[in-house]
């Protein structure tokens, strides 16, 4: 009968797997019954499989490819929106030069107008519309349209705006 806390004849043999002599070197353990060294791997050690290396390899592509398709569409609507700031600005630039010349200036006159200055080496187009007595009497519309071009589309700000006497 053994007494609980005595450590059992098996307890006390040693394994093979656990031990071992003169020291240790990366993976290897000397089996001391027929002095052979035996090569194991131990958790946390070692490097990677032929498969996780693949696997890894797989999902780094799959990520380029993904990456590769974003950013020229990302690029293309950075550019797009620069654009559109761009004619928006020019857009308001005509609006209040509209604004501050004389009522009966004749870039106020009725009908439509074309800005004969090249802007931004011709890649936008500026032109105005004015409409008399609109909504009322001694009023102007005032409709200023900036054209550019983008990869996908013709785009143009417009901006809207009335005058009085």
């Amino acid at each position: 009968v053994r007494r609980a806390g005595t450590p059992c004849a098996a307890m006390l043999m040693p394994s093979a797997s656990t031990t071992r002599t003169r020291g240790r070197t990366r993976g290897r353990t000397v089996d001391p019954r027929n002095q052979r060294e035996t090569t194991r791997r131990r958790r946390g050690e070692g490097g990677f499989t032929v498969v996780e290396l693949l696997a890894a390899l797989l999902i780094f592509g799959i990520g380029l490819v993904a990456l590769a398709q974003v950013l020229p569409r990302g690029m293309e609507t950075r550019d797009r929106g620069r654009r559109i700031t761009v004619a928006t600005q020019l857009a308001r630039e005509q609006v209040e030069t509209l604004r501050s010349i004389p009522y009966d200036h004749v870039d106020l006159s009725a009908g439509q107008h074309v800005d004969d200055e090249e802007l931004f080496n011709g890649r936008y187009r500026r032109r105005w519309t004015v409409q008399d007595d609109t909504p009322i009497p001694d009023m102007k519309r005032i409709e200023v349209r900036v054209a550019f071009s983008t990869s996908e589309a013709d785009s143009e700000a417009v901006i809207v705006t009335q005058r009085t006497r």
